[in-house]
C-alpha cells in the first residue's frame, strides 16, 4: 500500500510502511513519475512476485498552495525535491529520502518504475 502526492504534475512523494517488521517502520521517496500514470494499473510483476497495487494519489499545486497560505497570512514552504531526471518517459528514477528499506521492500517501486521503461 503507497500513499501518493503528485507535485505540480511533475513530482511523486510517496510514503509506505514495513511490513512484518516490529517496530514498524515508514518510508518515504521521491520519483519524477507522476503516480497517476498507474491509476489503470491494477497489478504487475518484478522477478517471480505479482503485486497488487493499492494506493492513494493526492494532488498539490505549489503556487496555488502559496496564493491560500498567502491569503490567509501565512508563508507556504515547498517541499524540497531531490535532483532527479527530467524526463521521467526516458529516465523512471526515485529517490529514498526516509528509512532504509530493504531490496525486498523496494523491489515494488523499482517494478512500477520499471513499466514506464
Amino acid at each position: 500500500m503507497l500513499s501518493c502526492t503528485v507535485y505540480d504534475g511533475a513530482r511523486t512523494l510517496i510514503s509506505w510502511n514495513s511490513q512484518g517488521v516490529t517496530p514498524m517502520q515508514t518510508y518515504k521517496a521521491w520519483s519524477n513519475v507522476n503516480f497517476h500514470h498507474f491509476d489503470s494499473l491494477r497489478r504487475f510483476k518484478k522477478n517471480r512476485t505479482t503485486y497488487m497495487l493499492m494506493f492513494m494519489v493526492g494532488d498539490e499545486d505549489t503556487a496555488r498552495a502559496a496564493a491560500r497560505a498567502a491569503r490567509a497570512g501565512k508563508t507556504y514552504s515547498p517541499p524540497f525535491i531531490p535532483e532527479l531526471p527530467a524526463d521521467s518517459s526516458a529516465e523512471p528514477r526515485f529517490q529514498v529520502i526516509q528509512g532504509n528499506p530493504s531490496a525486498e521492500e523496494l523491489a515494488p517501486l523499482f517494478g512500477l518504475h520499471e513499466n514506464l521503461s
